[in-house]
């Protein structure tokens, strides 16, 4: 026997823009019950960067524990001199963020061609990675990451790609969740946020031990029981 030990926070699948703060507005729109997020611009005054688009749900408190799953579509990307797709521009989605910074958190992106990557500030992992996703450009994809004090966890349509022990303890704080799209125009449809609940270590033990505590609560029963049927019958 088991109980869930994640509540959701936030959940929003009909393009609720009320419920995010924009950092900048003009980057994002509303477009058929989805959200659209980014741009393919460069920066202004840079030549070698592409435009990064933040979008922070609102919630009523920052956390540590969180398993967010975005479903979304990468629409577009900006153009090399060539006029060819940027290959290097992503979605992604950060945990554990104290500021709008992908590398001040855990990061989990995902490219338009289908490839992935898991990043800190200090390293990627794994160091291989892992084949690409398909028809990331035709269709949605729901891409998932859960971070568990130091556990990391991701998905791609429930395909796990990552599981992972942050050994340097690198983030292990209460942040924001932020979902970013650099040098990317991103349809967003469905965003789910799950936070692991305050009595989370109670239920686990009880999780764990269930089988002898109901043990143990049947003959403690039983004890009673008959002890009482003794006195009764000495009466």
């Amino acid at each position: 026997m088991s109980w869930d030990i994640w509540d959701s926070v936030f959940h929003d699948n009909a393009a609720d823009i009320a419920r995010y703060d924009l950092p900048d507005s003009k980057e994002v729109q509303v477009q058929e019950n989805a959200i659209c997020l980014g741009s393919s611009e460069l920066r202004p005054g840079k030549s070698d960067a592409h435009v990064e688009s933040f979008l922070r749900p609102k919630l009523a408190h920052r956390y540590r524990d969180v398993d967010v799953c975005v479903t979304l579509q990468i629409l577009g990307t900006a153009k090399t001199n060539g006029m060819n797709e940027d290959g290097s521009c992503w979605f992604g989605i950060v945990t554990r963020a104290v500021q709008p910074d992908h590398w001040d958190s855990y990061l989990f992106y995902i490219r338009r061609d289908g490839r992935i990557e898991f990043a800190t500030r200090y390293h990627k992992m794994p160091s291989e990675s892992p084949p690409p996703v398909p028809a990331v450009s035709s269709q949605p994809v729901t891409v998932r990451i859960k971070a568990e004090r130091d556990h990391i966890q991701t998905w791609v349509n429930n395909r796990q790609y990552h599981d992972w022990r942050d050994q340097q303890h690198a983030f292990l704080r209460k942040g924001d969740v932020y979902l970013i799209a650099y040098g990317s125009r991103v349809r967003i449809s469905a965003v789910e946020i799950k936070v692991k609940k305050w009595h989370a270590p109670i239920l686990q033990f009880v999780n764990r031990f269930w089988p002898w505590i109901t043990a143990i609560s049947i003959v403690v029963g039983l004890i009673i029981g008959l002890g009482t049927l003794w006195l009764w019958l000495q009466r």
